[in-house]
């Protein structure tokens, strides 16, 4: 190979590793802003709760054969409780963990059955990008969970940001999900949100990556409605989620 392009493969090689630094820099920086801004929302790191957390996500995926760890883990103060952390997902025959940021925070709701919500952001328009969305989340079903089936959108949440709803097979969204909180946390996409998962008296938030940032301020200013319908009950969570378990 002449000299010259031993110097091309050089200054490309270079290119790649800043680049690859530079990402993993902005990452970071993201994250130590991401920390920060929690800790000035009134979350405050509780390690203490690493166990429960994860047993808490396992029973609300109920996924076959995959196990979670919880990083970072952050709980706000006060009732009811909200907590924030990143959930590692690992999947039998998998050798990579799967990372997500994750909210959690309890929901009133006349059943305990699990349901999941697949979002897009309003940006994104129905259309090709959206059905294909809508496929890959219908070729999942027996991934997300042992007793999940495909359900009908209601008519009004059709052409919304809700491309896909699982929940027991027969049932009706509207008798899993109540409407005032169906109306809360239909347009999570516009804040980073992926997924939504309800079971028992949880809901839990999963962003969508680093492309589209999570943004946890903007998710709690949009659950206070929810919280606020469950502060009165607060001191009796702990006993409802051990009756829905």
């Amino acid at each position: 190979m002449p000299p010259s392009s031993w110097v091309v493969v050089a200054v490309v090689t270079l290119l790649f590793v800043g680049l690859g630094i530079w990402s993993v820099a902005r990452h970071v920086a993201r994250r130590k802003a991401m920390l920060e801004s929690l800790a000035g929302l009134g979350f405050r790191p509780c390690p203490e709760e690493n166990e429960s957390l994860e047993a808490t996500i396992a029973r609300i995926e109920d996924r076959s054969g995959s196990t979670y760890t919880v990083k970072d883990a952050r709980r706000r103060r006060g009732d009811p409780p909200v907590y924030f952390f990143v959930k590692w997902r690992r999947s039998t025959g998998d050798d990579l963990a799967v990372p997500e940021d994750e909210l959690l925070f309890p929901v009133l709701r006349r059943t305990g059955a699990g349901v999941v919500l697949t979002l897009k952001p309003s940006a994104l328009a129905h259309g090709r990008a959206t059905r294909l969305i809508q496929t890959i989340a219908k070729s999942r079903i027996g991934e997300s969970s042992t007793d999940l089936a495909l359900l009908e959108l209601p008519p009004r949440l059709r052409e919304s940001n809700v491309l896909a709803a699982l929940g027991p097979a027969g049932s009706k969204l509207e008798d899993l999900v109540p409407a005032a909180v169906l109306a809360v946390v239909k347009d999570f996409g516009d804040a980073g949100v992926l997924q939504v998962r309800f079971r028992d008296t949880w809901c839990a938030v999963s962003g969508i990556g680093m492309r589209i940032p999570f943004q946890v301020e903007a998710l709690l200013l949009r659950i206070r409605p929810l919280l606020q319908a469950i502060e009165p009950l607060a001191p009796l969570q702990p006993a409802l989620a051990r009756v829905s378990s």
